[in-house]
């Protein structure tokens, strides 16, 4: 991240750029969503940090697949 503000934030994630990016911590973890794209499309990706730990998901539409 780049620039943190409110809840939201940019920067770049795989030296692709970051769109569209959230962060919200009410419900007592980190949680946090953002998009990047490829000429494949669209991936979308979410995470919770809790304890350190990093956990998430991305999902690339145009690729067919969701990585851990």
């Amino acid at each position: 991240m780049t620039t943190v503000e409110s809840a939201t934030f940019e920067g770049t994630f795989y030296d692709t750029p970051i769109s569209g990016g959230r962060i919200n911590n009410d419900w007592g973890k980190l949680r946090l969503a953002f998009v990047t794209a490829d000429a494949s499309g669209p991936y979308y990706h979410s995470a919770t940090l809790e304890e350190g730990i990093l956990d998430g998901v991305s999902l690339s539409t145009g690729r067919g697949f969701l990585a851990y």
